[in-house]
């Protein structure tokens, strides 16, 4: 697993994404319980930037979710940056979280800076 570290806005604290795994819980900002991760990939920034990696990260996306319905800013952050595929039980729809929307990590959750509905779901 990657060292990938993601710092916050004014550069002093950092989140090491390498402690996360799947099965960790994600709250948003509120403290609500948006789901758990399903699955994550990392992409461009960590894996680097030659085309075999630019095309498994778009066979990961591929698998999980039609690329064809991501809007096209949020096709290329996850292409540079990576993507947190969430499951969020049968009643609401899944999201997708960016690496730059992880705010804190608390023992078994993943703790967001933004709110639920500002997630991308489908």
């Amino acid at each position: 697993m990657s060292e990938y570290i993601v710092k916050d806005e004014d550069m002093t604290a950092t989140i090491e994404l390498s402690t996360i795994v799947e099965g960790m819980t994600i709250c948003d900002v509120d403290g609500k319980q948006v789901g758990t991760i399903d699955t994550f990939y990392l992409g461009e920034d960590v894996l680097g930037s030659n085309g075999s990696d630019k095309n498994a990260i778009k066979e990961a996306i591929h698998n999980i979710i039609d690329e064809d319905n991501l809007p096209d800013k949020l096709k290329a952050e996850i292409y540079e940056s990576g993507f947190f595929y969430i499951e969020c039980g049968f009643l609401r729809d899944n999201v997708i979280i960016l690496p730059q929307q992880i705010e804190d990590i608390d023992g078994e959750d993943v703790v967001l800076n933004v709110r639920n509905d500002d997630l991308f779901s489908f």
